[in-house]
C-alpha cells in the first residue's frame, strides 16, 4: 500500500491538501503561493520530521526564508523549466 504525501481532505488548518502540490502551488498569484507554502507546505515537512519519517527527518529543521513574494514565485517559475521526466534531478534541487 503506497501512502500518500498529501492526502484527501483538508489539513489541521482547513487547507485542501491538495492545494499543496506543486501542480497547483506553481500558478497560484504570487501573494497567494508565499502564503500557502509558508503556512501550509513548510510546516507539514518539518511535521514529518517529528513523526519519524525518512525525508522527513532531513527536513524537521527545514525553514522557509523568503520573505518577498515575487523573489518566491520566479524561483518556482525557474524550478519548474527544469526537466525532470525521466531524470534524477529533482533530489538535486
Amino acid at each position: 500500500m503506497r501512502r500518500s504525501i498529501f492526502p484527501k481532505g483538508t489539513n489541521d488548518k482547513g487547507e485542501p491538501f491538495e492545494n499543496l502540490r506543486w501542480s497547483r502551488v506553481k500558478h497560484f498569484e504570487a501573494r497567494e503561493m508565499m502564503r500557502t507554502v509558508d503556512e501550509h507546505v513548510s510546516p507539514s515537512y518539518r511535521l514529518r520530521g517529528k513523526e519519524g519519517a525518512v525525508y522527513g527527518t532531513h527536513m524537521k529543521v527545514a525553514c522557509f526564508s523568503f520573505s518577498n513574494p515575487n523573489l518566491l514565485a520566479n524561483g518556482v517559475q525557474i524550478l519548474d523549466k527544469i526537466p525532470t521526466k525521466g531524470r534524477d534531478t529533482k533530489g538535486y534541487v
